[in-house]
């Protein structure tokens, strides 16, 4: 199933106009992340059964069953994500076989679009954006992926809720996440993203297009900074990978480079540094997030 977009996923995406055209930034729900320019297509996606509930009624009663059996067999989903002029990111649900709470794996298949320009691009959807940093929070992309995460938790393949509360809890045994090398450039065009608050990028020679294996590390240490627990502020944010998903796969063109297993991540957690989360909050804490990971039919580890 999965090999039949793989082809599509690869081909040139369409200039920037037409990605964005009819694309929206989501209110709801409440998000967490510092940046959250994420654009959305308005509408949430339709199964690949949708038009078959729509038929006969005996189609109908043997679709039900069928995604019946899917729930409960937790399915595959699957989500092609843009990364345009290094600066935004345009998420589109490309395999949604059932609507659940409940997903084997959920393959992201990361694609670059065009290249950074200046600043002033995209600036009318937010200045704090790509990869330029500010106050001390680094750079915006690590906190729109955050976003996506972050909504695809709360809220699945649905998208906007209308509802600031909204959290479903969605879990996944398996995030997979693969980065793809733009076809039809060479090795010279890659380099990387623009460095500093001002976006002056540090190569020579023009225009150069993200570096695939820069953002494949780039995803790796986020991924890993949310598991660390190197304070306070980051162990909460990490906190929705901690109760919610079992692994964490970085690819770059098929090819793994990083595997984070979350309960081992959880259980390895010793202290977390400052004065504002003690051990026998983490203790507490570790403990209640074991019990809420076998309920929801997670890995757990024994201290």
């Amino acid at each position: 199933m999965l090999s039949s977009y793989r082809t599509h996923l690869l081909t040139p995406p369409a200039p920037s106009e037409d990605l964005i055209e009819k694309r929206l930034q989501f209110e709801t729900p409440k998000l967490q992340a510092w940046s959250k320019i994420v654009l959305y297509l308005p509408k949430t996606p339709k199964t690949c059964t949708t038009s078959l509930l729509q038929t006969n009624k005996q189609l109908y009663a043997e679709t039900l069953a069928t995604l019946t059996r899917l729930a409960a067999n937790s399915p595959d989903y699957a989500l092609d994500l843009v990364i345009l002029d290094e600066c935004l990111l345009l998420p589109t649900w490309t395999n949604v076989p059932v609507i659940t709470t409940h997903i084997d794996t959920v393959h992201v298949s990361f694609r670059m679009s065009g290249a950074y320009e200046n600043r002033q691009k995209h600036r009318k959807l937010g200045s704090y954006q790509g990869f330029m940093g500010g106050d001390g929070a680094g750079p915006a992309m690590g906190w729109q992926l955050y976003a996506v995460l972050e909504r695809f938790i709360k809220t699945g393949a649905h998208g906007e809720t209308g509802c600031p509360d909204t959290h479903m809890h969605v879990t996944a045994k398996c995030i997979r996440i693969d980065v793809q090398t733009p076809l039809g450039f060479g090795v010279e065009r890659f380099g990387e993203p623009p460095s500093d608050v001002y976006g002056r990028r540090k190569m020579e020679g023009g225009i150069h297009v993200l570096e695939p294996d820069y953002l494949a590390d780039f995803v790796e240490a986020h991924v890993i900074k949310l598991l660390a627990g190197m304070d306070y502020e980051w162990f909460t944010y990490g906190q929705i990978l901690f109760e919610h998903v079992d692994l964490v796969v970085v690819c770059k063109d098929g090819v793994e480079h990083r595997r984070c297993d979350v309960a081992e991540r959880l259980r390895d957690l010793g202290h977390i540094p400052g004065r504002r989360f003690s051990a026998e909050q983490l203790r507490r804490y570790k403990e209640d997030t074991w019990q809420v990971r076998k309920e929801r039919g997670l890995k757990v580890l024994s201290e």
